[in-house]
C-alpha cells in the first residue's frame, strides 16, 4: 500500500484561486494568455497549480470561445454615469462579475444608433456582449421591443417594463413616494407640493404618479403648481422652492388651492437638498416652516444641519441581484425571466416636523 493517499476530486480553478488569494477570473486570464495580469501573480498562480497538480481544460475553453464573456451595461450616459446611484449599482454588478470570467461593457443608450436597439443586436449577433442589463430605460426608448424580438439575453435594471415579458430587477418607487406623504400626513401636512424629475425617465414618472395617486386617496387638493420640474439636480430642488414663494414665504391667500405648501417631496435626495438651500435663502427654517423630504438616501443627507428625511432604496443589492440572475441564465443557456421588486424603507430625520399653524 502506498504512503499517498489518493486524491477525493480533480483540483478545480477555485482550488488555485483560493490557494493564491485571487480570483477565479484572474487564474482564468493567466491559462487563456491574458497579458493584464502582474508578472509576480502570474508565476504565483502557475507554481501553485504546479503543487496542486491542476490541468487546464483546454477542450472545455474552446467550447466556451463562442462566447464574449462580456456583459453589456445599457445606460444614458449624460443621466446616471458619474452619478451616487450608478456608482452603487455599478458596485453590485461589479461584485457578481469579479467572482466569475466575465468583463463589463459599458454602451450609452443615448446615441441615435440606439434609438431603435439595432445596434445593441448586433453587439450581440456579433458576439461583442453575451447579455445585457438595461438600466433605467427612458419612456421613450424603443429598443427594448427590438431586442425581446431578437431574443436577446437582457434584464432591465430599476424599471419593470410595461406590457412587455421581459426580466427585470427594480425598486418598489411607488411605496417609497406612499411612504414618505404618510409620514407627512401623520404630521399634519395637507399642502404637500412635488419636485418631479424628468418626465423621460421612467422611474421619475412613477415617483410623481404615486403622489399624485397619494393626493387622490387622501382627498387632498393637487392644483398643477404643486408640481414643479425638475433634472435630478440641486439646482432644480432651488428653483422649485422659488416658484413656489415667489410672493413671499409668508404669503396665505384667500383661496386654499393656491396655499404655499407646508411640505415638499423631492423625487431624488439632490432636489431636495437644493430645495433646502433655497428655502434657507427665503428665511424659511426646516423644519420649523417648511418640512423637506427626498429620496435614495444618499450619504450626504445624513450630515446636514438639518438632516434629511428620505427613502432608503437597496441600489447596490440591485445591481447584484441583476447580474447574478443573468450570469446564472447564460450559464444555462437560457433566456433570464421573471420580475424582481425590491423593497425600500423610510428614514425619518430632522427636516420633517409636524405642521405649524398659519398665522
Amino acid at each position: 500500500m502506498s504512503g499517498h493517499s489518493l486524491p477525493l476530486r480533480n483540483t478545480t480553478m477555485e482550488d488555485v484561486a483560493r490557494e493564491c488569494g485571487v480570483t477565479k477570473k484572474t487564474v482564468s486570464r493567466v491559462f487563456a494568455g491574458g497579458a493584464a495580469v502582474k508578472p509576480s501573480t502570474r508565476e504565483k498562480i502557475l507554481e501553485a497549480a504546479r503543487r496542486l497538480n491542476y490541468e487546464y481544460n483546454t477542450l472545455a475553453q474552446s467550447f466556451s470561445s463562442k462566447r464574449s464573456r462580456f456583459i453589456g451595461v445599457a445606460t444614458a450616459f449624460q443621466q446616471l454615469v458619474g452619478t451616487s446611484y450608478f456608482g452603487e449599482l455599478f458596485r453590485g454588478i461589479a461584485s457578481v462579475l469579479n467572482e466569475t470570467e466575465m468583463d463589463l461593457s459599458l454602451f450609452d443608450t443615448d446615441t441615435d444608433s440606439f434609438s431603435d436597439g439595432e445596434k445593441l443586436a448586433k453587439l450581440y449577433r456579433r458576439r461583442r456582449v453575451d447579455g445585457l442589463l438595461v438600466v433605467a430605460p427612458h419612456t421613450y426608448d424603443r429598443f427594448l421591443g427590438t431586442l425581446e424580438r431578437l431574443h436577446v439575453p437582457m434584464i432591465v435594471v430599476g424599471v419593470q417594463p410595461a406590457g412587455k415579458d421581459i426580466c427585470s430587477v427594480s425598486l418598489d418607487d411607488a411605496k417609497g413616494i406612499r411612504l414618505l406623504c404618510e409620514h407627512l400626513y401623520g404630521l399634519g401636512h395637507r399642502n404637500m407640493a412635488f419636485v418631479a424629475g424628468p418626465d423621460f425617465v421612467t422611474t421619475s414618472e412613477q415617483r410623481k404618479q404615486a403622489y399624485v395617486q397619494f393626493c387622490r386617496d387622501k382627498g387632498l387638493e393637487c392644483p398643477a403648481h404643486y408640481i414643479q420640474p425638475g433634472s435630478f439636480s440641486i439646482q432644480t430642488g432651488r428653483e422649485a422652492v422659488r416658484r413656489h414663494f415667489a410672493d413671499g414665504p409668508r404669503r396665505v391667500p384667500r383661496q386654499r388651492s393656491h396655499a404655499c405648501p407646508t411640505a415638499i417631496v423631492a423625487a431624488n435626495d439632490l432636489m431636495a437638498l437644493g430645495a433646502m438651500d433655497a428655502a434657507r435663502e427665503l428665511g424659511l427654517r426646516v423644519p420649523e416652516d417648511l418640512s423637506i423630504a427626498g429620496f435614495d438616501n444618499l450619504p450626504v443627507g445624513g450630515e446636514l444641519p438639518a438632516t434629511l428625511t428620505t427613502i432608503h432604496t437597496p441600489v447596490m443589492e440591485m445591481g447584484r441581484q441583476s447580474a447574478a440572475i443573468l450570469v446564472n441564465a447564460l450559464q444555462q443557456s437560457r433566456l433570464p425571466a421573471g420580475s424582481t421588486v425590491l423593497d425600500v424603507s423610510l428614514v425619518t430625520r430632522a427636516s420633517t416636523a409636524k405642521v405649524r399653524a398659519r398665522l
